[in-house]
């Protein structure tokens, strides 16, 4: 299963500077949870169809839910959600699960 995060940073922020720290910092704490299989983060450059105002996505994967939810209360997890308090912004947080793969490389 994979949770995509769609992250916005807080207004008083500047993109640049929410970058470093999103993929520099946060990036560090949450790929040592326990049980993700896969992180990327990606940087959204802009709507494709209409503007937009999120400034990442982070798609992490796991086993199942829950080894996802053993990951966020883990430690490692809960110092990882610790990094984002303070930081205003929003976040959205989808589970999903492929359906099918239509195609690769």
């Amino acid at each position: 299963m994979r949770l995509f995060i769609l992250i916005r940073r807080d207004p008083a922020e500047t993109h640049e500077q929410f970058m470093a720290w999103w993929s520099e910092r946060h990036a560090e704490l949450a790929r040592r949870m326990p049980g993700l299989r896969r992180y990327v983060l990606h940087e959204v450059l802009g709507g494709f169809e209409r503007d937009v105002d999120w400034d990442g996505i982070a798609e992490l994967e796991f086993d199942s839910e829950d080894a996802a939810r053993a990951a966020f209360s883990s430690p490692e997890g809960r110092e990882t959600l610790q990094d984002t308090k303070g930081r205003g912004g929003a976040r959205l947080i989808l589970s999903t699960d492929m359906l099918r793969l239509v195609k690769e490389g």
